[in-house]
């Protein structure tokens, strides 16, 4: 087996689990994010929440 069966074998629908399991893993990182803000707005002043989240979102 050389290497131009292994990368026939990406381009043959390989890439598509790859597509997916990249926007699962980002749909779940998104779901951690979120829960850590509604978190830290439960817990944390208005002017805290307003003005380190917007910074940690830019940065």
């Amino acid at each position: 087996m050389g290497r131009h069966d292994i990368s026939q074998l990406f381009t043959r629908g390989g890439g598509q689990i790859v597509l997916f399991l990249q926007g699962a893993v980002l749909l779940l990182v998104e779901g951690i994010i979120m829960e850590i803000a509604v978190f830290l707005a439960t817990i944390l002043p208005a002017w805290v929440i307003n003005t380190v989240i917007p910074l940690v979102i830019l940065g």
